[in-house]
C-alpha cells in the first residue's frame, strides 16, 4: 500500500535528476537547469493545475483508504 506512496516521489525526483542531468551534460549551468526543470510548474494556467492536484490527490488517496480500511478490518475481525 504504502510502497505507491513512496515510489511516486521517488520517480518524480529521478526524473528531475535525470532532466537536470541532462542539461548538465548540454553545458546548461546548474542554476538555469534548475529553473528549466521548475519553470513549467509555474507557468502552468488554472486548469492545468486543477487536474495535477487532482492526480495528486488520488494518488495520494487511494493507497492510503486502502491501507486504513485494511486496519479496521483488522480490528473487526479481533472484536
Amino acid at each position: 500500500m504504502f510502497k505507491t506512496v513512496i515510489v511516486i516521489p521517488l520517480f518524480i525526483i529521478s526524473m528531475f535528476l535525470l532532466l537536470i542531468s541532462m542539461d548538465l551534460l548540454l553545458g546548461i549551468p546548474l542554476t538555469q537547469s534548475i529553473k528549466k526543470v521548475i519553470k513549467p510548474f509555474n507557468v502552468m494556467e488554472a486548469g492545468e493545475l486543477t487536474v495535477i492536484y487532482i492526480v495528486l490527490l488520488v494518488s495520494l488517496f487511494v493507497p492510503l483508504n486502502k491501507y486504513f480500511r485494511g486496519i479496521n478490518n483488522k480490528k473487526t475481525r479481533k472484536n
